[in-house]
């Protein structure tokens, strides 16, 4: 899979969200997961330390 920067309008709407939620006047703690290609496409590097996160696999992990 190749690793291409988001699309311009993608990325428009990240910002749109950003400045609605207000994340670029609250700086958040974050934990980068140490891999460029998905820390990058995380809000500010990584996922919020203060937060509740659900992660779940496929079901090759059951």
């Amino acid at each position: 899979m190749p690793d291409a920067a988001p699309r311009p309008t993608i990325a428009a709407l990240w910002a749109r969200i950003a400045h609605l939620e207000d994340v670029g006047t609250l700086a958040h703690k974050v934990l980068p997961f140490g891999v460029h290609v998905l820390d990058r496409r995380l809000p500010q590097g990584g996922v919020a330390m203060e937060s509740l996160h659900e992660v779940a696999g496929g079901d090759r992990g059951r």
